[in-house]
This record gives C-alpha cells, structure tokens and sequence, in this order.
C-alpha cells in the first residue's frame, strides 16, 4: 500500500471548527513565545522551535488520531510481532515500520534546538515515548486506529534518532566555532 491510499484510507480533511481552534492555539503560543524572546528569556531560534514543535505535534495527532474515521477497537499487545511478518517477506510491514519510525524524526531534531544545546539521546528517546505512548493511548480509547505496543518502539526510535542527527550537528558546529577562535586568537 503507497503512502497516498494510506492517507485517503484513514485520514479526513480538517473541519473548519478544527482549523479555527488549532489555528487560535497557535495564536496564543505565538504571543506567549514573542513575549519570551521580548523579555530575553528564550532565544528566537528557542521560540521558533517550540512553535514548529508544536505545530508539527498538532498535524501528527491530527492524522494519526483526530481526523481518522472511528473504527472497531483494535489492539496488538505482542511486541515485535510486526518484525515478525516483516521477516516473512511481508514488505507493507516493512514500509509501515520504516515510517513509524520517520514519523517522529522531525520531534527529535527540534528537541536540541529548543532547549539550546546537545540533549542526551535517551530524553529524545523519552519524549518520543511520551508523544507516541499518547497517539496510541488516544487511537484506543477513541477507536481511531490500533494500539501497538511496536508503534510506541518505531516512534521513540526515530525521535531519539533525530535528537542524535541535531546534536551531531552542534557538536559540528561548536568545534568548528573552537577551530576558529582558536585560529583568531593565534
């Protein structure tokens, strides 16, 4: 299955209602975060973060949980069991795993930005656990989806991934920062 038979399959536009509230969400973040970086308290490139985060987390929850049509409960507790059709030969399986895992690789690089500097992987790991304990937890109590206990692993994997591409990216760029104060104060 391509990506675009999933997204016709399970997601619904947003309604107006929907476009208005989250819209008037990011409204008050926007003024709560400008008066942050009025008052010095977050930096720009902090704010813009957090605005991205969360307006990343609002279209994530929105097309794995709110705008999914409801469905008969549906839960699969057996860990790993995706891996286990997967080795099978089963290549939507596969597809499935590999963008459960880039879902939340977007969370994770914003995380180092956001509270400005290197973040240990396992606190991307944990945030990424959190997000995605959260979308599952909502799918089955709104029958919006499947609870898997190998989605909350996917997802928290590849959070925990784009935490580590981000931090390598500021230890880049600390030591060349070094390299050259060294090479001005030489």
């Amino acid at each position: 299955m391509d990506l675009a038979k999933i997204v016709d399959m399970h997601i619904r536009m947003w309604s107006p209602r929907e476009i208005l509230g989250f819209g008037l969400l990011l409204l008050v973040v926007t003024a709560f975060l400008y008066r942050q970086v009025r008052r010095k308290t977050l930096f720009l490139s902090q704010a813009i973060s957090i605005w991205l985060e969360l307006l990343f987390l609002g279209v994530v929850f929105s097309s794995t949980v709110f705008t999914r049509t409801e469905s008969p409960l549906q839960f699969q507790l057996k860990l790993f069991w995706s891996w286990e059709i997967a080795i099978e030969g089963n290549k939507e399986i596969l597809v499935e795993i590999l963008l459960n895992f880039l879902l939340l690789v977007p969370a994770g690089v914003l995380l180092p930005i956001i509270f400005h500097g290197t973040v240990k992987p396992r606190y991307g790991w944990l945030i990424g656990v959190t997000i995605s304990f959260n979308i599952e937890i909502l799918q089955l109590i709104l029958h919006r989806g499947m609870f898997e206990w190998d989605d909350i692993l996917h997802n928290s994997l590849g959070c925990m991934f784009g935490c580590i591409i981000m931090n390598r990216n500021y230890k880049l760029k600390a030591s060349k920062k070094i390299k050259s104060d060294i090479k001005t104060n030489t």
